[in-house]
Parts: C-alpha cells; sequence; structure tokens
C-alpha cells in the first residue's frame, strides 16, 4: 500500500475485482483484464488509505449512507483503515463512520458496510501490478514470517527472516512472464533449477529461466522452470529448496513483496492510449537466455446518490 501503486482488489465473496464503472457505481464482479479495477494508492498518515480510479482519478472509492459508493472526490469519506488479516486478505474500515466496512454480496453488488461480520464479503486479495518489472527488488514471502532465500554456501531455504538479506533483483528475460533472480546479498549469484537441485549457484544462464504464473486472486506466484517444464521452485518440510511438481500443495506457493519497482515498460509513441487499456466486460450477473553485463549491488465514481466530499 506504498503511495502511487496500482492495485487490483479481488473479493472473496465473489473471486472477482472490485471496479468503479463509468457511471461510479460499484461492484465486485470484473474480470482480471478490466481496467476499471484498478486503484491508485493514496497515502494518509498511519495505516489510512485512499483509493482513487485509475481510468477515472475523479472518482474515489467511499462509503457513506451505509452505502459503498464510486462518486467520492477523495475526501473523509473516502479514508479507510486497512486491516490486514492472518490469511493476508484485508478488510476496509472506513475512518470516517468506524465499523463500517466495504462489502459486497455474492452477486457482486454492494452490500450494507454495517455489523460486525469479518466473512468473505468484507475480505479482499490484494495484486500489485508491475511487481516483476525488470530491475525491481523483490523478496519472496513464503509465510507470514519467512521468506525464500539464497544462503552464503550458495544453497536456498524457505526459511529465511524477512530483511534485506533476501532480497532479490527481478531481471527480465522476455516479455512472456520468464524472469531470473538475482541476489542481492551475494551478486552474480542466480536461482536455479539444474541436475535435481535448487540452489542459489546460477550464472545466469537458461537453468535460471524462470516462468512466473501470477494468482492475483489468491495473493501468490509460482516459479517454473523453463529448461523443466512442469517442475517448480519449492520447499521441503525441512525448509530446504528442492525442485517440486506442482500436487496442489502449498509448498510451491510463493507471496510478493515489492521492495522497489523495476523499469516501466516502454510505450510505442504510435500506439494510441485506447489501444493499450483492454475494454471494460460487464460480466454482471442477469438481474434474476538474456545475459546481462550488472554492477554488482548490495542493497538491501450520474448518480442520485448524494457526492461524498
Amino acid at each position: 500500500f506504498q503511495k502511487g501503486n496500482h492495485i487490483v482488489l479481488f473479493s472473496k465473496a465473489t473471486n472477482k475485482t472490485v471496479r468503479i464503472k463509468t457511471d461510479a457505481s460499484v461492484d465486485a464482479y470484473g474480470d482480471t483484464r478490466d481496467h476499471f479495477g484498478v486503484f491508485e494508492v493514496v497515502k494518509r498518515k498511519n495505516n489510512v488509505r485512499v483509493f482513487s480510479s485509475v481510468p477515472n482519478p475523479a472518482y474515489h472509492l467511499a462509503v457513506d449512507q451505509n452505502r459503498v459508493l464510486g462518486q467520492g472526490k477523495g475526501g473523509a469519506f473516502c479514508e479507510f483503515q486497512v486491516k490486514v488479516q492472518v490469511d493476508r486478505s484485508i478488510m476496509l474500515e472506513s475512518v470516517k463512520y468506524p465499523s463500517q466496512h466495504v462489502t459486497f454480496m455474492p452477486n457482486g453488488k454492494a452490500a450494507d458496510t454495517r455489523g460486525t461480520s469479518t466473512g468473505p464479503g468484507r475480505q479482499f486479495s490484494v495484486y500489485v501490478k508491475g511487481m516483476f518489472r525488470d530491475d525491481g527488488i523483490i523478496r519472496l514471502n513464503s509465510s507470514n514470517s519467512q521468506c525464500f532465500a539464497i544462503v552464503e554456501d550458495g544453497q536456498c531455504t524457505g526459511t529465511a527472516r524477512r530483511n534485506q538479506l533476501a532480497n532479490f533483483r527481478v531481471i527480465k528475460v522476455n516479455d512472456g512472464g520468464v524472469r531470473m533472480f538475482e541476489s542481492l546479498e551475494f551478486p552474480n549469484r542466480y536461482l536455479r533449477i539444474k541436475d535435481g537441485q535448487c540452489d542459489g549457484l546460477g550464472i545466469g544462464d537458461r537453468y535460471c529461466h524462470f516462468q512466473v504464473t501470477k494468482h492475483p486472486a489468491e495473493g501468490y506466484i509460482t516459479l517454473e522452470s523453463v529448461k523443466s517444464r512442469g517442475v517448480y521452485v519449492g520447499i521441503q518440510p525441512d525448509g530446504k529448496a528442492r525442485p517440486c511438481v506442482d500436487t496442489g500443495e502449498p509448498n510451491i506457493k510463493f507471496y510478493p513483496e515489492v521492495i522497489k519497482f523495476g523499469k516501466k515498460k516502454e510505450r510505442s509513441p504510435s500506439t494510441p492510449e485506447s489501444s493499450v487499456v483492454s475494454p471494460v466486460k460487464d460480466l454482471s450477473p442477469p438481474q434474476s537466455p538474456v545475459k546481462r553485463i550488472r554492477t554488482p549491488q548490495n542493497s538491501p465514481l450520474n448518480s442520485p446518490t448524494p457526492t461524498p466530499p
């Protein structure tokens, strides 16, 4: 929830995205390509945030008259306390109206914001756009308190402490989501899968290329070896890294944390803006080897509803 981040909120009640549509109405029935579901984070004091619609910056998520609205102007009605839950989901509590939360029904419609329920209608998974940009710095969390890291002897562990020693530099291989991961603590050491081992002794060759598969509604990613398809970076019960297949177990799931965003993708000057943004898709239910020379671095919402101010 850093200032300026572009995020997508997935409702646990619908498994679809929260969006402010062109008429300023709000629902939780967008798909992952719906650009009306992208919000920019505006930081206020402490853990208070405002969420501005990226395609319509004059619209902000708001709570007033016990309803979730989209035509907020960014004032007090639009301020939310971000409450992180044990499963990494969040709840958004109104600062103006304490104990009222952004709430949606299973059909995606906005619901009454009052009450003490903490059910799926009030829980959201958060996806941050641009996490795997080239030259960005990330951390691959394996739990709420531990993360994946390359250690001094070149081996990898999934039980490292969450600090700068576990940071990775993201290196873009191609536009298809293939990336390499270089240790910041040990420059020129890359995550790899080779000869039945998963370690941090890679030199930046094809054994270090990984397909990043994102699961935004759940908040995790997986890393599949490009050289050995079907084989993933995984963690054994003892915490050591090893190549794994996807059996549905959580040992191949990582929860990325952005430490520093990388380079934004450049757009062609001749490409119209409208061709870059995918059209809105209304899904509402019926009313019824790439090598680089790098300098080693060791761094760590026209509605009759009154418009809220």
